[in-house]
């Protein structure tokens, strides 16, 4: 009896070393044997660059996610010199580089992947750039990635703004709420707003203002204007969707009464254009297109003389603004010399008034002349103004956000550019008449 309970310890004592001694090879080198080892590491280097018109700011940030798109590190790079090189294992992994990108600015989710949005909580200081890319590591590779503007750039500025403006304020909707590390838009709409700063002169400003695009093709603008009597409002439709990598200029005069956008040139991002608008409460950002009626022939006046008028030249004491040959005879368009800066309803008396060397019956330019007028005064400026100078005569005012009145005093047009505009009726432009007639040789 004594003998079966010492060989019955002795059984269990045997088998439970003979399970310490399997968990032990278990443990050991953490696998079993028939689990495939996966030890392959491939070295992936990462050089950047950025495009042509393109600045890079550093630090950069480098996220790197898996095949599934999940998160698995992050680098800064601190400057141009710096280098990333990453021993990893094989396998599909994407990846995004940044630049102007700063986390106390842009909100991440606390766990975030490839596709994961995240969007600016204040208004960015620097713009942000992005570069990105997946890679199959099945070798040692080297991948560049481009940097790219992710944001549109936007300044302010308005001049001659009364004493009594305490605030101004603009907002801008509606624009994307932020990216995504894969470089798609979070499309979920979202107002951009900033105040402008008064520099103690009548020029209130804000430079540098960073938000991503949209691709809706009108985008309302609204500017706050606070005075000590109360608040008014400025609202603008502009019909085309703001591009990232683009720079524009709002601007405007509070003594015009104009408001403009310009894409000026500036050398870090892509190429401008320049669309101008009246600061009244009709947006008038729409193009003309509807034909226009045809001028009246009663007040065209039949001049016999042994000198006929050549356009750019002045006869008979007018600058000839245009002329054609229409059989032997010429039809001109002489310029008034002087020019008047008003609202609509004040222009239309002013003209219907006006009376020179005898000379009456005086209208504005037609829009079809307007445009053929604009295009021969710009090549021909600075020979214009001598001729005006020397024939004392009103300059053409040039400068941005200054417009005239064409057609039937609804319409306007600029030196600065091709495009004809509504005219608002609140809204002050200058008025140039022009008189029509018809030279005979005796």
């Amino acid at each position: 009896m004594r003998k079966s309970i010492y060989t019955y310890y002795i059984w269990i004592l045997l088998t439970y070393v003979l399970l310490l001694s399997l968990t032990a090879c278990r443990g050991y080198g953490g696998e079993t044997p028939d689990e495939p080892k996966s030890t392959e590491t491939y070295r992936l280097q990462i050089e950047w660059s950025q495009a042509q018109q393109a600045q890079i700011r550093y630090p950069l940030f480098l996220y790197l996610f898996d095949e599934q798109g999940a998160f698995i590190r992050r680098e800064k790079i601190e400057n141009k010199n710096s280098m990333v090189s990453w021993k990893l294992p094989k396998g599909v992994y994407a990846y995004s580089l940044l630049s102007g990108f700063d986390e106390a600015i842009y909100s991440l989710p606390i766990e975030y992947g490839f596709r994961s949005f995240f969007s600016p909580q204040s208004n960015p200081i620097y713009p942000l750039l992005m570069g990105r890319g997946k890679v199959d590591l099945q070798q040692d590779i080297s991948a560049k990635i481009q940097l790219e503007y992710m944001v549109a750039r936007i300044s302010f500025c308005f001049t001659e703004v009364p004493d009594e403006v305490k605030n101004i304020s603009i907002s801008i909707t509606p624009v994307y709420a932020g990216c995504a590390f894969d470089g798609n838009y979070w499309k979920t709409e979202k107002t951009y707003w900033t105040t402008l700063q008064a520099d103690g002169k009548g020029i209130w400003t804000a430079t540098s203002n960073y938000i991503f695009p949209s691709e809706k093709g009108k985008i309302l603008i609204t500017l706050k204007v606070e005075k000590s009597n109360g608040t008014e409002s400025h609202t603008m439709n502009y019909t085309e969707p703001f591009k990232a990598g683009v720079p524009y200029k709002i601007y405007g005069s509070f003594h015009n009464g104009s408001l403009t956008i310009e894409q000026g040139e500036v050398t870090e991002w892509l190429p401008e254009k320049e669309i101008e608008f009246p600061l009244d409460d009709q947006p008038i950002d729409t193009p003309v297109d509807e034909p226009e009626k045809e001028q009246p022939t009663d007040d065209i006046e039949i001049v016999y003389d042994d000198t006929l008028p050549v356009q750019g030249s002045f006869w008979k004491g007018f600058y000839v603004a245009l002329a054609a040959e229409n059989k032997g005879d010429i039809q001109a368009l002489l310029l008034a010399p002087v020019q008047w800066f008003s609202t609509v309803k004040e222009a239309v008396s002013l003209v219907s008034k006006y009376e020179k060397d005898g000379w009456k019956n005086w209208r504005l330019l037609s829009v079809a002349e307007a445009k053929v007028f604009v295009e021969d005064a710009t090549l021909n400026w600075e020979e214009i103004i001598t001729l005006f100078q020397t024939h004392h005569y009103d300059l053409l005012v040039s400068e941005k956000g200054h417009r005239y009145l064409c057609g039937n005093f609804d319409s306007t047009f600029s030196f600065t550019n091709n495009t004809i505009l509504k005219a608002g009726k609140t809204v002050k432009y200058w008025t140039r008449a022009v008189k029509e007639v018809i030279v005979k040789k005796p």
